[in-house]
């Protein structure tokens, strides 16, 4: 990713030549039908965001939140 590279080699010299409004999203891909899974992988998300892992994981491979 950008953010990835720019933490990298932040004296790189590279201009970004098109962004996309809504490149920020992700998701993860569960089959239909399986309700238990999603609500298991919303409950870490809220688990690792509530204790701190999550920023720390942001700040390791990105060097900025990336949750917004």
């Amino acid at each position: 990713s950008f953010l990835d590279f720019k933490k990298q080699k932040p004296d790189a010299n590279v201009k970004i030549a098109a962004q996309e409004e809504n490149a920020d999203y992700s998701g993860v891909i569960v089959r239909k039908g399986d309700p238990e899974l999603v609500a298991a992988i919303n409950q870490a998300l809220a688990d690792i965001t509530a204790d701190g892992t999550y920023q720390k994981i942001a700040d390791t491979y990105f060097g900025q939140d990336v949750s917004k």
